[in-house]
Order: structure tokens, then C-alpha cells, then sequence
């Protein structure tokens, strides 16, 4: 994903424009992509810039456009264009077929139905058949290398990929490929390979028919017949017969069987004759037609003269609308009255396109509630409260700006910690905020942490030995004692302060008691520190291992920049950002049937974004009542854009001995918010995106586009729409 996040957005010779990325490949990775003279879409294969030096890859590279071009069939991807970019780095470029890989079918699904396996393979054999009139071997044919998608209302179209380890025996279409593989050396995958190939390196189309039978197989029963280390599934190929699937799945019928073991004969000479006749039997023995009806495809000459596209408008109507409805006045303040520091909270980050990004107000700044003077220590999450009208006075760190902002009670786009002086004139010790703490410890204000975090223990501003841990984890009074993570943050302070064997054991011994108990915020400060004390004495390889745990509790960016200092590797916190998300459909809880996010997107307009909650396992904890929590409070104002919430967890019940988790999914669902939660019994989801945080909040657009990832802090909506309209702009720029 790294890779995608540079050339997103890239314009090729001119000609095409990168929108996203689709799925790696071998060699390469395949792009979804523009082209510039009709809009139309298309994908694009690139080359790995790895492998730009090595003459073969290359070699290989520019023979797939051959081999592409040279065959026109319904199933296999239409090639448009082919060549080298500016900068001399190989493409390729076909028709866009929206799908998914037969290997993720048949991983989700767990294995097909015997009609619709025979449909499948009925079609790999007819894009086969094609290839081979050409003198053409796949060589390469796996679940991995066939995508299956919806064309002309056929909801099985097939399109066989990856022709760049084929081999060619006709002149024509590029000669022998003698040359280009070195002796004893066999390409491809051993889980489909042929036993002739794995013998003697000789292989013709019969080959391909063998991997089709291992691919059959695989729909089938779920599994290929051999599986293990390669070199004993190349054993197993040579030597032992392949059960029939009925052995493991009676439903599969007899002719069915015996198609199978057919084209699973070891010696080429006793398979079908040929693909086609692959084809004539699948027909016979289902009983109906299987070919694909031939679609409208892409011109691969681009109308001459295009008409020309208007430029799109400079701000997205619907957007700048909401914005209209709901600001009532922003202005910059010709005066500057200094604001009441013991009353003001601190502008932690901004959303680029926001109210507060379009007012221009900046991280570092100060933000005063002039209508909203109230005694106590407020919550830096005070947005979360319903206003009907809020005005808020932003005030640059040195006095320099003061920008006045009413709004209708909508979130203005920024997130807040209050300030150091407001903690110091509003903490309570006797009802400790934990909050609070974090927010000195953010904003690096080490003596304050300190001062408050003794205060919460003794009053008396000394700490006895052992006393602050007996007291934290022992006390009867847990609501004064027990309610806060102080020894943890005493002890970071007293790090900071060069107290460091003091504050490391303070911090190591509230990681092993007590950090199971809070959320994971302060379980990844204590990451933090532990990976910091074996850095100091030492250890840098055992920092290195805790740091990376500790960023997959949370990226705090303290934490970022010690890792990236210290492994030298720059870390991407968001690689599915401008990604197409993976599809997915899941079961309800319950037999209710299952949730697609693809009919999801589907019911979509333009505006609206889904909310995807990548949960791992429970849904009883904290983070998830907070982001539920946040959802609720964003659908006060934001509810025309927010479509469908999506919880995807490995668990299918709640946990009935923590209903407290479960009170704001019970509020949403009161108050009829469209949440479903969705279970991934098998991790599928889980396992393709990968996420390094749970939970990880994904709010997805009607192109199936990732326009958030992360956590679902105030910002995070504004960006999500902003990125949204951008996408609705281009779409009406080129319908103009």
C-alpha cells in the first residue's frame, strides 16, 4: 500500500490518471485509472519498480501485453494499450471488470455449489481454449489469477488474469521462451503445477487443463487435493492419485467426480482432448448453457476529438450548503481580547476542510466558549453536547489573530485538550478525571502532571515508598484510589523530569497490574515507557519489539517518531486511505441473513459515506462505546451523510456481564440509527485489511473509496466528506 499511496493521483504519458489501487499482482500491481480522453475507466498494470533492472522481468513484462493483445475473448481482460511511461517503467493497460479473485470467493465462501464451480469452470476453459488455438500455455492458472465479476447482468463473468509467465510456442505471438528460463528452473505455483512439468520441464495446453482440475477441485471441496511444503505437494502431484471430491462433499455429483479426476489424470495423454471438450462436458452435465454472453466492450481507439470537460466547480454545492444551513457568523476579530487561560482549551488538531480549517484556525490555538463560563473541569469533548447555537473565540498562541465562530451546535472540526492552566484550576483529586491526565501528558507539562498526579494520592504532594501502588491497587475507596491510571502517568512524568529508575518502576509495575483495566490510550503510553527503559539500558532491538506492539495498541506520535527514529522505517498509519476497500458479505447474528458492503455502497447518493468498524473480537470495551458514542453525537448534525454503521467482529453475541459497553449501541439502535453488526466468523475481513488498531474505523463513499481510517476523533467526519465531494466534483466535472 505504500506504493498506492504515490501513485494515486499520478497522470500516465498524458493519457491515463491513477485514481486508485486495485490488488498486487505478479510483477506488479494493477491500478484503477482514468482515461483522459473519454473518462472512461480503466485498469492499469504497472511493473514493480523492484524488478526495473532485471532484463527478464522486464522482458516477460512487455511479452504479457503481447500475449494479452493477441487473443480477443469474453474471458479474458481486453488489452487497450501498452508501453512505457515518461520515466521509462513498463504498463500495461486493459478493460476494468469490477470483482473479486476466485481465491477470496472461495476463502469466504469456504467452497461453491456444484453448479455454480461447473459455471466457473466451464468459462476458464473457453478463455483456455482461446489461448491455446493462439500457442499459448497459461502455466500459471490458480483461484489467485481469475477474477470473477458482474458484466451485462451475468453476475459470473470471468476473466482469466496474468499471462506473464506463459509460454509461447507460436512465432507469431512472441516465439519459445528457451531463453529466457534457465535449465532445472520451474515457475509457477506447486499447488497447481502438472507432474510432466514437475518431471521433465515439459509442459504443452494440457498443463493448463491439469491446473484447471486442481482449481475445480478447489471450488468444490474448499482446498486443492495436496497441500502441505512445496516440495511434497510436487510428490504428491507425481505419485498420488487425488481423492474424489465426493469423499468429502457426497452432494458433488458423479459426473461431476469424474470430470475432476479426469483432468487430474497424472499422464497428459489420458485428460480431455482438449479445453473446449472441458467445456462440452461441464454443458452436458449441468444440463444447461455456460458460455457468457458477449458484452459491449471498450474501444481501445479513443474518440478523436473529445469534447472538452468544464472545470469543475471550485467548492462541492452540497457541501457548501450544509456549511450556509448551520454557520451563522465567522469573522476575524479586528481587537484582541486575551482569553482566560484557566478557562480555555487548546486546539490539539485540525481537519484541513472544516469550519475551523476554512476559518483558518491552526493546532496550538486557543478556543474560549464566551456563553458557556462554567465551574468544574469540563471535557475537552464538550462538542458532544447538544447546543442549539455555539460560539466559540479561537485565539492564535501569541495574540497576533482572534477569529469569533457561531455555529448551530455543529462539531467546528477540530479535536481539544483543555489547557494546563484549566487543569490546574479545576482538578479534583477527589473525583479524579483520567482525561485530564492524558492531556498534560500530550502537552508535555511534566511539573503539573506530577503535582496532580501526587495530589490524588496523599494530598500532601510526597509519596512514600510503595505507598502510591498499595493505595492505587489496593485501596477500598477505588472511586478516589483506583478510578485513574495516576501511577502511570507519575511515572512518565517522572522520567521526563530525570527521575528515571523512580519513574520506570512506577510505570512497569502499572503496566503489569493494572493496564488490562483501561483503555488503550494508556496501555500504549505504557508501551511507550517500556520500550524506553530497555532503549536506555541498551536493549534497542527489545525497544524496537515493544514500540511496534504498542503502536498496534495505538499510534500516539510520541511513539511514531521513537520508532521511526529508531528502525529507520517510516511508517504509513493509514495505507487503505484512497483505496478501494475489500468487498465483503457477512452474516448477521442470529440467521438474519447476511450484509453486503457492495448493495450497501450501492444504495448510496454522491454524499454519504459507511462507517465500518473493524472490531477484531469483543465488542465490550470502552473504545467501542466511545465510538458509537461519537457516531450518535456526529448523526445530530451530520445525519444526511452518514449512511449504514457496519461492526465486523469475530464474536456473535454480546457479552452479557458488561452491558455498560453496550449502552450506546442500545441508544443508537433506540433511536432507529441503521447499525448492524456483522459477524466475520472466519476473520476473512479481519485477515485481508490487516488493521494494526482495533478498532479501526474505515468510513467508506459510494465508490467503495477509503475516505477515513483511524479513530473516529471530531476531524475525521469533515475530512471524510471533504474527500467525498471531491470525488462527486470529478464525476460532475466529467459529466459536464
Amino acid at each position: 500500500m505504500t506504493e498506492a499511496a504515490t501513485l494515486t493521483g499520478r497522470i500516465l504519458n498524458k493519457k491515463y490518471q491513477i485514481t486508485s489501487h486495485l490488488r498486487p499482482a505478479r510483477m506488479g500491481d494493477f491500478w484503477l485509472a482514468r482515461r483522459l480522453s473519454d473518462q472512461a475507466l480503466v485498469q492499469v498494470k504497472m511493473l514493480d519498480p523492484a524488478v526495473f533492472s532485471e532484463a527478464e522481468a522486464i522482458t516477460r513484462f512487455e511479452r504479457e501485453a503481447k500475449v494479452v493483445g493477441a487473443v480477443d475473448h469474453p474471458c479474458l481482460m481486453r488489452l487497450l494499450d501498452h508501453g512505457r511511461s515518461d520515466e521509462g517503467f513498463p504498463y500495461l493497460v486493459t478493460e476494468h471488470v469490477a470483482g473479486e479473485l476466485l481465491s477470496d470467493i472461495v476463502l469466504e465462501a469456504g467452497c461453491l455449489s456444484p453448479e455454480r464451480a461447473a459455471r466457473i469452470a466451464a468459462r476458464v476453459a473457453l478463455a483456455l481454449q482461446a489461448a491455446h488455438d493462439r500457442g499459448i500455455v497459461h502455466r500459471d492458472l490458480s483461484p489467485s489469477n481469475i477474477l470473477v465479476g458482474e458484466v451485462a447482468g451475468d453476475a459470473d463473468a470471468v476473466k482469466v488474469l496474468e499471462f506473464g509467465l506463459a509460454r509461447i510456442t507460436n512465432n507469431e505471438t512472441g516465439g519459445d521462451e528457451a531463453s529466457m528460463t534457465a535449465v532445472g528452473v520451474r515457475i509457477g505455483s506447486p499447488t497447481y503445477m502438472a507432474p510432466e512439468y514437475i518431471e521433465e520441464y515439459a509442459l504443452d495446453f494440457r498443463a493448463d487443463l491439469y491446473g484447471l482440475g486442481i482449481v475445480l477441485y478447489e471450488m468444490l471441496i474448499g482446498q486443492p487435493p495436496f497441500t502441505g511444503r512445496p516440495y511434497k505437494v510436487l510428490t504428491l502431484h507425481v505419485n498420488e492419485p487425488a481423492p474424489p471430491p465426493s469423499k468429502a462433499r457426497p452432494e458433488v455429483p458423479s459426473w461431476l467426480d469424474a470430470l475432476v479426476l479426469k483432468l487430474l489424470e497424472k499422464r497428459p495423454g489420458n485428460r480431455p482432448k482438449s479445453a473446449r471438450a472441458v467445456f462440452d462436458a461441464l454443458v452436458a452435465g449441468v444440463g444447461s448453457p455456460l458460455a457468457p454472453p458477449r458484452p459491449k466492450v471498450l474501444s481501445t481507439k479513443p474518440p478523436v476529438a473529445a469534447a472538452p470537460v468544464a472545470a469543475a466547480p471550485t467548492r462541492d454545492p452540497i457541501l457548501d450548503h450544509f456549511i450556509r444551513r448551520h454557520v451563522k457568523r465567522m469573522e476575524r476579530l479586528k481587537t484582541v481580547s486575551p482569553p482566560d487561560r484557566s478557562n480555555c482549551f487548546v486546539v490539539d488538531e485540525v481537519a484541513r476542510w472544516s469550519l475551523c480549517g476554512d476559518a483558518g484556525v491552526e493546532p496550538g490555538w486557543l478556543c474560549e466558549l464566551p456563553d458557556e463560563q462554567r465551574p468544574g473541569l469540563r471535557p475537552a469533548e464538550f462538542w458532544r453536547e447538544y447546543a442549539e447555537t455555539r460560539r466559540y473565540r479561537f485565539t492564535a498562541p501569541d495574540h497576533s489573530a482572534q477569529v469569533e465562530l457561531v455555529a448551530t451546535g455543529i462539531e467546528p472540526g477540530a479535536s481539544f485538550n483543555r489547557s494546563v492552566e484549566m487543569i490546574r484550576a479545576r482538578f479534583d483529586p477527589d473525583e479524579p478525571e483520567a482525561l485530564a491526565l492524558f492531556e498534560l501528558w500530550r502537552q508535555n507539562a511534566w511539573e503539573e502532571l506530577e503535582k496532580q498526579c501526587r495530589r490524588l494520592v496523599t494530598g500532601r504532594g510526597a509519596l512514600a515508598s510503595g505507598l502510591f501502588s498499595r493505595l492505587l491497587g489496593s485501596a477500598p475507596d477505588r472511586k478516589k484510589a483506583g478510578h485513574h491510571p495516576g501511577q502511570l502517568f507519575l511515572g512518565a512524568a517522572l522520567v521526563e523530569s530525570g527521575r528515571e529508575r523512580e519513574g520506570f518502576d512506577l510505570t512497569t509495575e502499572w503496566q503489569t497490574t493494572q493496564a488490562h483495566q483501561w483503555p488503550s490510550r494508556y496501555q500504549a503510553v505504557a508501551a511507550f515507557y517500556s520500550g524506553l527503559r530497555a532503549k536506555r539500558s541498551g536493549s534497542e532491538k527489545i525497544a524496537l519489539e515493544r514500540w511496534t506492539a504498542g503502536l498496534e495498541i495505538e499510534a500516539l506520535p510520541r511513539m511514531v517518531e521513537a520508532h521511526e527514529k529508531l528502525s529507520g522505517e517510516r511508517r504509513n498509519p493509514t495505507p487503505w486511505l484512497d483505496q478501494k476497500f475489500p468487498n465483503y458479505a457477512l452474516d448477521l447474528p442470529g440467521s438474519q441473513g447476511e450484509i453486503s458492503l457492495a448493495r450497501t455502497l450501492e444504495m448510496l447518493d454522491g454524499s454519504q459515506v459507511v462507517a465500518v468498524c473493524m472490531l477484531g473480537g469483543f465488542r465490550g470495551n470502552a473504545e467501542y462505546d466511545d465510538f458509537i458514542s461519537r457516531f450518535i453525537a456526529s448523526s445530530l448534525y451530520f445525519e444526511q451523510f452518514l449512511g449504514e454503521v457496519h461492526v465486523i467482529s469475530t464474536q456473535r453475541e454480546r457479552e452479557s456481564d458488561r452491558p455498560e459497553f453496550y449502552r450506546s449501541e442500545d441508544q443508537a439502535r433506540k433511536a432507529g440509527m441503521r447499525l448492524v453488526v456483522l459477524h466475520d466468523a472466519q476473520a476473512w475481513v479481519q485477515r485481508s485489511v490487516k488493521v494494526t488498531h482495533i478498532p479501526t474505523i474505515f468510513l467508506i463513499n459510494r465508490w467503495g473509496v477509503v475516505a477515513h481510517e483511524g479513530r473516529m476523533e471530531p476531524p475525521a467526519l469533515w475530512e471524510a466528506l471533504r474527500r467525498t465531494a471531491a470525488l462527486r466534483l470529478r464525476d460532475l466535472s466529467a459529466a459536464q
